[in-house]
């Protein structure tokens, strides 16, 4: 996987995306709170789905809760430290790249 540098301009997000072959890929990072981590990678993906490609909010959680993997990057049980999950979105027509910047410059 890569780091994605977009403008700043059009960057929705508060933590980095990475991208892969066949996903991009938001992280949710909190500090002794795993369910604080899952909400904020999903709601980085929803921002990205709504901001850069056109889905409505509601829209973009469907999509997200049937396409989507979440999955915790870095954690411990019980709660101690930092916690980190991944909101894993596929490659589709609908949303190729995290930013639409990033498709316009490969053109």
């Amino acid at each position: 996987g890569k780091l994605l540098q977009a403008p700043l301009s059009s960057y929705p997000c508060s933590f980095p995306v990475t991208e892969t072959e066949t996903h991009w890929h938001t992280h949710g990072v909190t500090v002794e709170n795993i369910p604080g981590a899952t909400t904020v990678a999903c709601e980085e993906a929803a921002r990205i789905l709504t901001g850069q490609w056109g889905f409505s909010p509601e829209d973009a959680f469907i999509f997200l809760s049937v396409k989507g993997n979440l999955g915790l990057c870095q954690s411990c049980h019980p709660d101690k430290g930092t916690q980190i999950a991944r909101m894993s979105v596929p490659k589709i027509s609908a949303c190729p790249r995290p930013f639409r910047c990033l498709l316009e410059d490969e053109n």
